[in-house]
């Protein structure tokens, strides 16, 4: 099958056929509110699918159900009907089969003794959002703090931190890029250089749909993030001006919010990092995954989220890594959760790469 190739199977023998030749017997997991469930595919009967859900008063509701074949994957929506001796019974309209390809070869972590691999000091991006909330009044000093240190002229100044807003269009962008939003001039239709944020984007996303940047003639805007260990974005400055402004803006701007995400970072009635220890099932350079059983420990992961960590490796050293939260399974009493690397602090990026070396 071509990359990006989807098969559409709705044809009752078909499906059938399929059923019994991709998910009887195999790894089968169900899509379950941020969580993939591993559960066991008893049979497809007169189009009906039963399955055996391992998962006390599991609240039934339209899902979907997966398995990987090498390197497809075969994908159904289904429908809860009720049950039948104790299995869970849902109608299917069909089933796609799609090429997903593993992106790379995980090395999976050997437990025998000395090379015990684990990570801790875990926080996540909602987390940190809901500390903001709070704490308040301590955000709210913070944010009159940072304004009163800009000492340029500007014509429009915010700090902004998660929490805020339910939706802001900057901190989604500086949650995805972690760089800095730079337009010298709107009324200029050409990007200068790599610093400069594409213009066009830029109206497209921020300026167009707040009204505020019109009416108060603002043509420039510099946002720099302020970042959990210069790493997870947690709030921004932003500046604008009614003429252009410089990269000499730019980098004053920059060097603020940098003093700012090194202090607040060490302030610790708002970030608290959990300290227990989950085990590294396999890693490789662009992602890991982690397994443990305590629930309590599930609290701190949703999919999509972004959370920043250290990894302890087996020759005493770490590395402080930001990951984005691609997948989380339970299978049994184990949870797994399949991370994403988005970056790596520059020493503990050497001793990870050479920990993956060297396995």
């Amino acid at each position: 099958m071509k990359p990006q190739s989807v098969k559409h199977i709705t044809d009752r023998n078909s499906l059938s056929d399929l059923y019994s030749s991709l998910f009887t017997g195999r790894d089968v997991f169900l899509k379950s509110d941020g969580i993939n469930i591993k559960v066991n595919f008893i049979k497809f009967s007169n189009g009906r699918i039963y399955l055996d859900i391992p998962v006390e008063n599991y609240d039934v509701k339209r899902t979907a159900i997966y398995t990987r074949n090498m390197e497809e994957v075969a994908y159904s929506h289904i429908i809860p009907t009720g049950m039948e001796d104790k299995y869970y019974v849902f109608e299917t309209e069909g089933s796609q089969i799609f090429f997903a390809p593993r992106k790379e070869q995980r090395i999976q972590i050997d437990a025998a003794p000395g090379k015990k691999t684990v990570i801790s000091q875990l926080i996540s991006n909602f987390v940190i959002k809901e500390s903001l909330m709070q704490n308040q009044s301590r955000v709210d000093w913070l944010r009159h703090e940072i304004a009163s240190g800009i000492t340029e002229k500007y014509d429009y100044i915010k700090v902004f931190f998660l929490g805020d807003k339910n939706i802001d269009a900057r901190m989604s962008i500086l949650m995805d890029d972690r760089e800095s939003i730079f337009v010298p001039d709107i009324n200029s239709a050409k990007q200068g250089n790599d610093n400069e944020t594409d213009p066009a984007l830029y109206m497209q996303n921020i300026y167009h749909l707040e009204n505020e940047l019109a009416e108060k003639n603002l043509v420039s805007e510099i946002s720099v993030p302020l970042m959990y260990k210069m790493m997870m974005p947690f709030g921004y400055i932003q500046a604008n001006r009614r003429y252009p402004l410089t990269e000499e803006d730019l980098f004053k701007l920059k060097r603020l919010g940098l003093a700012y995400s090194e202090s607040i970072s060490r302030d610790n009635s708002l970030f608290s990092p959990s300290g227990d220890t989950i085990t590294i099932s396999d890693l490789s350079s662009g992602g890991l995954g982690i397994i443990f059983r305590e629930k309590s420990i599930a609290k701190h992961f949703r999919e999509d989220a972004l959370v920043i960590f250290t990894a302890y490796l087996p020759d005493s050293t770490h590395a402080s890594i930001l990951c984005r939260v691609s997948n989380i399974t339970l299978s049994g009493n184990w949870y797994r959760v399949g991370c994403r690397i988005e970056n790596i602090d520059s020493e503990g990026e050497t001793n990870y790469r050479k920990f993956l070396q060297s396995e």
